[in-house]
């Protein structure tokens, strides 16, 4: 096939050519907690919370995860057979939680990326009853 589709500039025109060649996918499915419109959900972890976090297309090693003032940023960008794949989401936290960090951990795999918020245990102290 090699450049015959280069030479021409619109998008338009190109998907009309390869949608001759090849139809949309049929009965595709999934089973993933994270859909493409809302990339990132909350759970709780042993030590605080995680952050499950889709960064399809991103090397693992080209994830980057920082807190920020009020959210964690997620972003990456790898190149995949010419292609350039990015990703950047901003997971809000509210700033009583933010302040409860202690430490932040992440890992990336399979197109997953995992950010534990390790937080301060909260204990309640007790009510002192004293007789006076």
């Amino acid at each position: 096939m090699g450049n015959s589709l280069t030479r021409y500039k619109d998008f338009d025109t190109v998907d009309e050519i390869l949608g001759k060649w090849f139809d949309k996918p049929h009965n595709l499915m999934d089973d993933c907690k994270n859909k493409d419109i809302f990339p990132s959900r909350w759970e709780e972890a042993p030590n605080g919370y995680k952050a499950v976090c889709r960064t399809v297309g991103i090397r693992p090693e080209d994830v980057n995860v920082v807190l920020k003032n009020d959210y964690v940023q997620v972003s990456g960008k790898s190149v995949v057979d010419a292609h350039d794949y990015s990703v950047s989401c901003n997971l809000p936290i509210g700033l009583k939680m933010r302040d409860r960090i202690e430490s932040i951990d992440y890992r990336a795999q399979d197109g997953i990326t995992i950010i534990y918020l390790n937080v301060k245990k909260g204990f309640k102290k007790g009510i002192d009853i004293r007789r006076i």
